[in-house]
């Protein structure tokens, strides 16, 4: 197999692994942002349209060192596991990083139960879904209610240390580090 040729143009690549609303979402804000991104999918026909519609996709298993060269891992910065449900992500990060042990890599989790287990694994962040819907629920209601948005932080803040989750030692919205 060949490796997904990567546009000169781009100074950072990233690997997102899976293909669904949020790896759409991030695929197209990593463009937006001059950031190079490769999709692996597992649905050959999802691959086919990410192709038609120009965007660069690889089909296969992303636990396989192969898929993961051919999405061309030793040259990615990141790698993104954008998939919910994903119970291959420790065997896919053991993986990726014997094959980039730079790479920086950012993980989804449904549920904050599952953070410690991708950090166990290799993970630098994991995205909560819970984490994500208090994050955004208090933002809401303080915006409602006229805080400022140095309230708001505050408040950010303390529903970050209250849910036991913060990034790379500053805040980010449901990440741990």
């Amino acid at each position: 197999r060949k490796r997904a040729d990567a546009p000169q143009d781009r100074k950072h690549r990233a690997i997102v692994i899976g293909s669904g609303p949020v790896g759409r979402t991030l695929t197209r804000l990593l463009l937006d942002n001059e950031i190079d991104p490769v999709l692996i999918e597992l649905n050959i026909d999802t691959v086919r349209s990410l192709r038609r519609h120009g965007l660069r996709a690889v089909y296969g298993d992303a636990t396989h060192a192969d898929t993961l060269k051919q999405a061309g891992i030793e040259e990615a910065d990141t790698l993104i596991l954008s998939a919910s449900g994903l119970h291959t992500s420790g065997e896919i990060v053991r993986t990726a990083r014997e094959l980039n042990p730079n790479l920086r890599v950012l993980a989804r989790a449904d549920y904050l139960r599952e953070v410690d287990a991708l950090r166990e694994a290799g993970v630098q962040q994991a995205f909560s879904g819970e984490g994500e819907i208090a994050l955004a629920m208090t933002t809401a209601i303080l915006e409602h209610l006229g805080a400022s948005p140095e309230q708001i932080d505050r408040e950010r803040d303390r529903v970050h240390r209250e849910l036991g989750v913060a990034g790379d030692g500053q805040d980010v919205a449901g990440a741990t580090s």
